[in-house]
């Protein structure tokens, strides 16, 4: 358990690190499922429909993306000399940061499992379809 809160936000950070990769595996396979479609099916009312969730696929990719940026941001914050900063040290700001980015980290994942759960209802419709 950690002792300090520098050390505590850390373990919080990499554990945001462990939840954005689980996701950007998932979304990675949806990218790659809906080219899939665009491959074998070039009409183009189900190639607009693939691009539309290839968008909101690629937009939660680059809010992971910044999320992380932010992530070793606060984490260098946290250390001196790959050593934890003692509790004295940190400053509202720095707990205030940790609360944003908790919360962005939050958001962002709602967002994630929405796309991701509208995106399968997009590919299990157009296999429907299909068959």
């Amino acid at each position: 358990m950690p002792t300090t809160l520098a050390q505590y936000y850390t373990d919080e950070i990499k554990e945001w690190n462990k939840t954005i990769a689980f996701h950007s595996s998932e979304l990675a396979d949806l990218t790659e499922r809906l080219e899939d479609v665009i491959r074998r099916d070039s009409i183009e009312a189900i190639a607009d429909k693939v691009e539309a969730h290839q968008h909101q696929l690629n937009n939660i990719f680059s809010k992971f993306t910044d999320l992380l940026k932010r992530f070793q941001q606060q984490e260098a914050f946290l250390k001196s000399d790959s050593s934890y900063i003692d509790d004295s040290m940190i400053k509202p700001e720095m707990e205030y940061d940790q609360k944003i980015l908790r919360q962005d980290l939050t958001a962002t994942e709602k967002e994630c499992v929405d796309v991701i759960t509208d995106c399968r209802s997009f590919l299990s419709e157009i296999l429907r379809k299909k068959n």
